[in-house]
């Protein structure tokens, strides 16, 4: 083995965006391949380390400059790839949970132990005293509803400029499809119709987040809206930029509130409109993402009219 340690990454996921730079950091380490399938994702590998990329675990695997693979796929996918970089002969770190069953984690340690190569799972504290007792909590309903803790997370990263974004080019049309596909169920079981309309435009962006901040905005406009009615998703192009629009034909917004509703924690407290089960925190992160993204976020509303949300996302992000 080479007095370097050389590390191959497998999945280039959100793992991975902090274990790329720690690796960075450390002295007698270094990153020399990495294994996805997305191709996006290994372009600004190669573009930022300079490795090797590969599509298959196996062919990184194979080459003669990884000694050791850290793994941080999706978990359905660890038992595999661990067993096919210990049989050729590679130390190996994996992401927890290890595997999805007792029965994957013995065949990852049989085939560690076989092929006489090292195997390390991240440390998890699930177990510990205190977080079984906090699961209990949870579980029973005692703490109430809990659905905004990874909301808040994701926000605060936003804020700090801590989330990096995937750029790549995007069709408008096809995220505007994939929100609606997205949408669907739920616009049925409120009665509402979802339509895509307009033109196609390409534009560089993040295309996971803007699609999640039109799924935030379209899902509001959704519960806002009456039975029998529509939300309607469009785009056009704006002073450089590819400008989303959501329409409904909700109550709309008292012109007081407009300023405030990006706000975290901040929704439209009108008893007669307000509907129950939202957070108060999908206006503020999808702010955040269009932001991130050199854009704006703003809405036009007239009370009893509905209202039209518009984001902007400049064509060259």
């Amino acid at each position: 083995m080479a007095a370097e340690l050389r590390f191959g990454v497998v999945g280039l996921g959100i793992a991975s965006t902090q274990i790329l730079p720690a690796f960075a950091e450390l002295d007698g380490v270094s990153v020399t391949a990495a294994c996805d399938v997305r191709e996006e994702g290994l372009t600004k590998f190669k573009s930022e380390y300079g490795g090797e990329t590969y599509t298959s675990v196996e062919d990184m695997c194979k080459s003669p400059n990884v000694d050791a693979v850290y793994i941080c796929s999706p978990n359905h996918l660890h038992a595999e790839q661990v067993i096919t970089a210990a049989e050729l002969g590679k130390q190996v770190i994996v992401e927890k949970p290890m595997g999805l069953t007792l029965d994957e984690c013995e065949a990852m340690n049989q085939a560690a132990e076989r092929n006489g190569v090292r195997l390390l799972c991240g440390h998890t504290h699930s177990f510990d005293p205190p977080v079984r007792k906090m699961r209990e909590l949870v579980v029973g309903g005692d703490l109430g509803p809990l659905r905004m803790v990874q909301e808040i997370v994701e926000l605060e990263s936003l804020t700090l400029g801590q989330v990096k974004l995937a750029i790549s080019p995007c069709n408008s049309r096809e995220l505007q499809d994939e929100v609606a596909a997205t949408l669907v169920a739920v616009a049925d079981n409120a009665g509402v119709e979802i339509l895509v309309a307009g033109e196609s435009f390409t534009f560089n962006g993040d295309r996971q987040r803007v699609v999640q901040a039109l799924v935030n905005l379209a899902s509001n406009a959704i519960r806002f809206s009456p039975r029998a009615s529509r939300v309607t998703l469009s785009s056009r192009t704006l002073d450089g930029a590819v400008c989303f629009q959501v329409r409904d034909s909700g109550p709309g917004i008292a012109e007081t509130d407009i300023d405030r509703i990006f706000e975290k924690f901040q929704q439209v407290d009108n008893a007669d409109t307000r509907i129950p089960g939202g957070s108060g925190l999908g206006l503020a992160i999808t702010k955040g993402i269009v932001e991130q993204h050199g854009g704006r976020i703003w809405v036009e509303s007239v009370e009893g009219e509905g209202s039209v949300f518009q984001i902007t996302i400049p064509i060259r992000a």
